[in-house]
């Protein structure tokens, strides 16, 4: 086989000779057999099994070239992906790939832009059918039907839940006024001086945690005696020195890189868990506060914005004249505009109602509500909770007495302000919704 020649005709007589016996299918089953466990072999090694690939990757590459061989190779890999899709395993393995590929292959751009194109223009071709258009209209009015449904659940829900929390209201006529009044089943029995107020009076619930007898018992002295007083809005430590009980003489903490308004941060301690801070006394000093920062910021931008006192002096203010003559234009007063119960205010306040009736008309309806924090059994479980940590029922609420109902609304006036709050938000959620009582007369604007 040295000789070329020999080695060459050698080899044509093998291939022949191999020709005629792979004529025999028992012969050409055991050579596949043995050659498929060479190859096995072989493809243990990487190197071999990488040079394998390459090489059949290229073949296949060549093959594809030819239309007829393509279309065919797309057929064989189409029926036997359709095979294997009948496994559900395997049919979850492959949509979780597809759908991750595509997840990343949406990323590009481009690639997304191209993609909705194609997207519409497949639904666009679908909707010429008109079964597809009119399964398309079922389609979307059902969902739309679903969604005013589980809508006017909810509204519902909201609706009867309110409701019930909120006693009959009165259905008897009274004799005497005729106005109405909760009925009675033994009108003779009833004295107007026992029923209790729905309202408590100002001194059942009266805002003060002051001892009747502390100027007798209490010890006074003045540690700041000859020196020079401090504002209470310079002084950083007043609420910790003025309170010592609740801060323990300990000033609080508040992070580095974190402003915080004193708004903010009374708003924090009056919601707190810990009621300390809702005391009347220091619920008093924070308003206290509040407003003399409020008047302070107030009086500083009155001062350099307003059109009549533009470049004032001391000399102006020291003037007498000059100090009339801003009281006289109430030039003095808008610095007043941030109390609610100043005449700068309320002028104020006249001002935008003025101008919403010349805009939108005359209002249709006025609501005047106050609160029933005595009939609120919902409260009083709150307040209990809160104030004594003690959990009772509606029943008990109910048969709770009313000095006791009193104690409870006067030792936290926070939330019972909050839960007055929220039950205004309720009421104005229903009155605005859209199947609510005003239903076909939506309501444009509120004041």
């Amino acid at each position: 086989r040295r000789n070329n020649e020999f080695k060459t005709e050698e080899n044509k007589r093998r291939a022949e000779a191999l020709k005629i016996e792979r004529q025999d299918d028992e012969f050409k089953t055991e050579e596949n057999k043995r050659r498929a466990e060479a190859l096995k072999i072989a493809r243990q090694d990487n190197e071999f099994k990488t040079q394998d690939n390459k090489r059949r990757a290229e073949a296949h590459k060549i093959e594809r070239q030819d239309d007829e061989f393509k279309t065919e190779d797309n057929k064989r890999r189409a029926e036997a992906h359709k095979i294997e899709r009948q496994d559900d395993e395997f049919k979850t393995e492959d949509n979780k790939r597809r759908a991750e590929a595509l997840k990343i292959a949406r990323q590009d751009d481009e690639f997304k832009t191209e993609e909705n194109k194609r997207r519409a223009e497949a639904l666009k071709i679908a909707r010429q059918d008109d079964e597809f258009k009119e399964e398309e209209r079922r389609r979307n009015a059902l969902r739309m039907h679903n969604s005013r449904d589980n809508y006017k659940s909810s509204f519902d829900g909201m609706k009867s839940n309110y409701e019930s929390k909120i006693k009959e209201g009165p259905t008897h006529i009274c004799s005497c006024c005729g106005g109405l009044c909760k009925d009675f089943d033994d009108e003779d029995k009833w004295n107007e001086c026992d029923d209790k107020p729905v309202n408590p009076s100002t001194t059942e619930t009266l805002l003060n945690d002051e001892i009747g007898d502390q100027n007798d018992i209490g010890i006074k002295f003045a540690p700041g005696e000859n020196n020079r007083p401090i504002s209470i809005l310079m002084d950083l430590k007043v609420d910790e020195l003025t309170f010592p009980k609740i801060y323990c003489g300990k000033q609080r903490k508040i992070k580095a890189n974190v402003k915080l308004t004193y708004a903010k941060i009374a708003k924090s301690e009056l919601r707190m868990f810990d009621r300390r801070c809702g005391r009347i006394s220091k619920l008093f000093f924070t308003y206290k506060k509040l407003q003399t920062r409020k008047f302070s910021d107030a009086i500083s931008i009155n001062l350099r914005k307003t059109k009549n006192t533009k470049n004032i002096t001391v000399a102006q203010m020291l003037n007498r004249d000059y100090v009339n003559g801003l009281i006289h234009s109430d030039d003095a007063f808008t610095f007043l505009r941030c109390d609610r119960s100043s005449p700068a205010f309320w002028e104020l306040k006249k001002k935008e109602v003025m101008a919403m009736i010349r805009q939108l008309g005359c209002p249709t309806l006025f609501l005047t509500l106050s609160a029933a924090e005595t009939n609120w059994s919902e409260l009083i479980i709150i307040l209990s909770q809160v104030l004594e940590n003690k959990v009772i029922t509606l029943e008990e609420a109910e048969n709770m007495s009313y000095e006791e109902k009193c104690d409870l609304i006067r030792n936290d006036p926070v939330t019972c302000v909050r839960y007055f709050e929220h039950r205004l938000k309720c009421l104005w959620e229903i009155l605005s919704a859209p199947c609510g009582p005003f239903q076909g007369y939506e309501l444009e604007d509120k004041y």
